[in-house]
């Protein structure tokens, strides 16, 4: 009980100066698992937890689902998104594997798991914004079939740049045809 306490000492420390910067999770939503959690934990353990403000809060595998899709990846989504991209990070263990790490008292062990996260995440976030993040959703599936969203798949491979050539083309002749025969 002494570790968790400085654990939370120092997470809420630090949340004290840096509570007004957006912070990125991953599922910390809820109050078995998420910020809410640690909060009653630190109460539980005498401690005054600085509250941060939902507004600040951004949940990565939620934004994720959002501009991906529902089934964007397999479960667990972490793991699956990692083995996915084919980043290769040793020190990453499951959910399973920290809660038997813990009970070994493996500290180290969980606090290269966690850093390791904090790497994925952002490791994560850039190829996303980049637009180089493997998933399961088809390009064409997040895009939609509308006319914007057919285009823009198009417009990434040279056979789509044909196609949108040649359809172009027959668009330019058949109002170049209209045109001269109005005149």
């Amino acid at each position: 009980m002494e570790i968790e306490k400085k654990l939370l000492d120092d997470f809420y420390a630090f949340v004290k100066i840096k509570a007004e910067k957006i912070w990125l999770h991953w599922n910390m939503r809820d109050s078995s698992f998420g910020f809410g959690a640690l909060e009653l934990r630190y109460k539980i353990l005498d401690g005054t937890p600085t509250i941060i403000d939902n507004d600040k809060k951004i949940d990565i595998g939620h934004l994720f689902k959002q501009y991906y899709g529902g089934d964007y990846i397999g479960n667990p989504h972490i793991q699956k998104l990692l083995e996915k991209n084919e980043f290769n990070d040793k020190n990453f263990l499951n959910g399973a594997q920290e809660a038997a790490a813990f009970d070994k008292k493996e500290y180290v062990k969980l606090s290269l798991s966690t850093s390791s996260k904090v790497n994925l995440f952002s490791s994560f976030i850039t190829y996303a914004v980049n637009g180089n993040l493997l998933t399961d959703t088809s390009k064409l599936k997040m895009r939609g079939t509308n006319i914007s969203g057919l285009y823009s798949t198009f417009e990434e491979s040279r056979f789509g740049k044909m196609v949108i050539g040649l359809i172009l083309m027959i668009i330019g002749g058949v109002i170049g045809a209209i045109i001269s025969n109005l005149i």
